[in-house]
């Protein structure tokens, strides 16, 4: 399958690259769409959520894994 045209397809794949969660995820994305587009798509993301992707690729997945910001509040530093 060919790439997708940078132009028609560059909200999907900015959603897209949001969404993702996965290196493979990107990888797909970036399989399936002209690289142009993901790096234009890449360029228009928020400042955070291109610094979750950065992270993501750093540690080759989700990072965080059911979050519970109340998990703490009866075992903090202070409270052993």
């Amino acid at each position: 399958m060919a790439p997708a045209s940078t132009s028609s397809s560059a909200p999907f794949v900015q959603a897209a690259l949001a969404r993702a969660k996965t290196k493979a995820e990107v990888r797909a994305l970036l399989a399936s769409h002209d690289v142009n587009a993901v790096n234009a798509a890449w360029k228009a993301l928020e400042p955070l959520e291109r610094a979750a992707l950065s992270l993501m690729r750093g540690f080759d997945g989700e990072i965080i894994h059911d979050f519970d910001p109340t998990a703490d509040q009866d075992t903090g530093p202070d409270r052993c």
